[in-house]
């Protein structure tokens, strides 16, 4: 675990114990990053801004339910907004075809659009995937697709644990330099995969309101 997951999960366990104080640090410390990738999903700013808030307002409301042993505490509030911005883009969808269509008629050519840019998101990180050598390719896929462990990896591949880690280390940096993203690799993985689908952990003034 890095400083930044240890400062995270500390300052998210004062939310749950309802500190303001330590929900604005939290805010000041993730908030860029965020608005950055609800931005990329909407593509309006006072969109993107307005769930910035609602989304916030949500981890702390729910900041007690987050648990450090399942997963990291970034993944965590990125999932919270990734689902937040998602919602509102079907909302905004349904609203549009009201105005445009007749109730009556059912619209046979209405579609997921709203998950488009998540799909492309997904090829390219499949694709940058594809470029790394074979063997940083695998473990990445069996790591963070799959939900394997590292000694489960190194069991199954025969290789060392050291071995491992150092291929996962080397794989995320090269995956971030070719994806050219601001947060953290490991959460790109976590946010193209569906709540449902994300594996368990396998063998401004921000002021919340009460």
């Amino acid at each position: 675990m890095n400083n930044e997951d240890t400062y995270l999960n500390a300052t998210l366990g004062k939310c749950a114990l309802g500190d303001q104080s330590a929900f604005i640090d939290l805010y000041n410390a993730t908030s860029s990053k965020l608005f950055a990738l609800v931005y990329r999903i909407v593509k309006n700013r006072d969109t993107a801004e307005d769930i910035l808030q609602q989304g916030y307002l949500k981890i702390w409301r729910e900041a007690g339910r987050f648990d450090k042993d399942k997963g990291r505490a970034f993944t965590w509030m990125l999932v919270i907004m990734r689902n937040k911005s998602l919602d509102i883009l079907r909302q905004k969808k349904r609203e549009r075809a009201k105005d445009i269509i007749d109730e009556t008629v059912v619209d046979k050519a209405a579609g997921p659009s709203e998950n488009s840019d998540q799909r492309r998101m997904q090829q390219t990180l499949l694709t940058c995937l594809n470029a790394l050598p074979a063997n940083m390719a695998q473990v990445l896929r069996m790591r963070y697709l799959e939900g394997f462990s590292g000694e489960e990896i190194a069991h199954s591949l025969k290789i060392s644990a050291n071995t491992v880690r150092s291929w996962i280390r080397r794989g995320l940096q090269r995956l971030k330099a070719m994806l050219d993203i601001e947060f953290d690799v490991r959460d790109v993985f976590a946010l193209l995969a569906e709540p449902s689908e994300m594996p368990a952990r396998r063998t401004v003034s921000s002021q919340p309101s009460q």
